[in-house]
């Protein structure tokens, strides 16, 4: 691969970078607690890629060998090493969501010594909270703070074997390569509501999740008594962290 080749993919990489980093859509692939280091790490590979053209300028240009014999034996297949580059540029990947197949489902640490009492949850109006949140304090919280408390979650719909429906949100750990399907079992007449209503539909659910449900026979999934359902829009942000 010559020079101008190295320093061209690596310029292209750093864009790529920058580009997802600062429009947001790096979001679709890792966590957003990630997004210093990529803003660091982008900027760092393209002053590096633009300092080495500037080198090669001043120097004029390629060394004759390379010039008279790089051309004529050059493997054009280093060209390829673009393509994740410019796919990202121009033709970013969508974040995993209701159409995406993840196999893998969430499963929270159940050994006593993970134990530990979470803090309460704020009186007063129904709190909103997230999948992980749920998944966690279900299974870890030795003050069982979800006991007998309305909650609400967001996600979408997925259909059991069984006729009935789960809530359903992806989870990723530290990006989208470690995705987990985390899962709610809905129970009550309100959520069949949900069970004619494409996959895509995004749901905000109201409800009580019933303590102890989430075992290692139910693959950790908690079940939760519905309450109320509404159909939402899909958060900018898919995954649950």
């Amino acid at each position: 691969m010559s020079r101008e080749t190295q320093n061209l993919v690596l310029f292209l990489l750093g864009v790529a970078v920058l580009k997802t980093t600062l429009d947001g859509s790096f979001m679709r692939y890792v966590k957003p607690s990630l997004e210093p280091y990529l803003l660091i790490s982008g900027t760092v590979i393209v002053v590096l890629a633009a300092a080495a053209m500037i080198t090669d300028i001043r120097a004029g240009g390629p060394s004759s060998f390379e010039h008279d014999h790089g051309h004529g034996h050059a493997d054009r297949m280093p060209w390829l090493l673009m393509a994740p580059a410019l796919v990202v540029l121009f033709l970013a990947p969508p974040a995993l969501g209701p159409g995406s197949f993840v196999e893998r489902q969430v499963q929270p640490p159940s050994s006593s010594a993970d134990l530990r009492a979470f803090d309460p949850i704020p009186q007063g109006t129904t709190p909103e909270m997230t999948f992980s949140e749920v998944l966690q304090r279900n299974r870890l919280d030795s003050a069982g703070t979800l006991d007998d408390r309305e909650i609400a979650v967001r996600g979408y719909a997925v259909a059991r074997a069984d006729g009935g429906v789960d809530l359903a949100r992806i989870v990723i750990i530290c990006c989208a390569a470690d995705a987990r399907t985390a899962k709610i079992k809905l129970t009550g007449p309100e959520a069949t509501r949900m069970t004619d209503v494409g996959s895509e539909q995004w749901w905000r659910v109201v409800g009580t999740v019933i303590p102890g449900s989430a075992t290692e026979q139910n693959e950790f999934v908690p079940e939760m008594r519905v309450v109320s359902v509404e159909r939402t829009t899909a958060p900018e942000n898919t995954y649950s962290y």
